[in-house]
């Protein structure tokens, strides 16, 4: 279809769709923060929450967007199964439940 066929007043529009690994994302931002390792610090989780809104924001802007697609985690994986400790960041991070917590609040805002 030609912009000559199109009936007046219709645009032929470029959907361009932006896509967030939310705990990818959010596990990046928690070590780009270069956080205290001993001793953990407030806010961390509210922190990790406007980091990504500001994020998405940014590339939502730069690559002119027409609409977002959050990608969260599912609860079984089969490679857990396999490897229990697979992505078991739980162990050695003491921000593992204000990562967590973003990730609660960031579902429940995008919901």
């Amino acid at each position: 279809m030609t912009m000559s066929s199109l009936p007046m007043g219709c645009l032929m529009m470029k959907k361009r769709n932006l896509i967030m690994d939310v705990n990818n994302v959010l596990w990046k931002t928690r070590h780009i923060l270069k956080l205290n390792k001993r001793k953990k610090e407030p806010y961390v989780p509210q922190l990790l929450f406007i980091r990504f809104i500001d994020e998405m924001n940014a590339l939502f802007k730069r690559y002119q967007c027409t609409g977002v697609l959050c990608a969260f985690e599912g609860g079984s994986n089969w490679r857990k199964t396999v490897y229990p400790d697979y992505k078991n960041r739980e162990i050695d991070d003491i921000y593992y439940e204000d990562v967590q917590e973003a990730i609660v609040l960031l579902r429940e805002f995008l919901e």
